[in-house]
């Protein structure tokens, strides 16, 4: 078994950034992924009880996000995120 966890601070700005880099094609792209991001944090607050939450978790979650929000940025995220 491989053991390479990486513990990091939690960044919301990394978050918007990768969400708003899925969304550049879109005019309201800054506003969009203002919403996004807080929408993304809202499910991940739901589900989670420990102050650790593995990385692939968040992605999966934003993916799912953007891919209810707009198809051509959830595929766009996910080349890069998951």
């Amino acid at each position: 078994m491989r053991n390479d966890s990486h513990v990091e601070p939690f960044s919301r700005d990394k978050l918007f950034l990768s969400i708003h880099d899925s969304l550049k094609h879109r005019k309201t792209a800054t506003v969009d992924a203002t919403e996004l991001t807080g929408t993304v944090l809202n499910k991940v607050l739901t589900i989670t009880t420990t102050p650790e939450l593995d990385t692939t978790v968040i992605a999966k979650i934003c993916h799912k996000t953007l891919k209810d929000f707009d198809k051509t940025a959830s595929t766009h995220y996910a080349a890069f995120h998951l």
